[in-house]
């Protein structure tokens, strides 16, 4: 586990940085931008994929992470 919530903070344990509203907001922007963006070129490869093998797995991976 990454992080952890000790007397009324958060910290990062593997930096050991405690973390403030501030930072904690910027990081889950981040991760939640990655992730749009994951699902963006899952969905845009599902589009372009030929094979129905293909288009299988890729719906499966889309399905799991919805």
């Amino acid at each position: 586990m990454r992080y952890r919530y000790d007397t009324g903070s958060i910290i990062d344990t593997q930096t050991g940085e405690i973390l403030t509203d501030i930072t904690i907001r910027n990081r889950l922007n981040k991760q939640d931008t990655e992730i749009q963006h994951i699902k963006n070129l899952i969905t845009e490869a599902y589009n372009t994929e030929r094979t129905e093998l293909g288009k299988s797995v890729l719906k499966q991976l889309m399905e799991a992470i919805q």
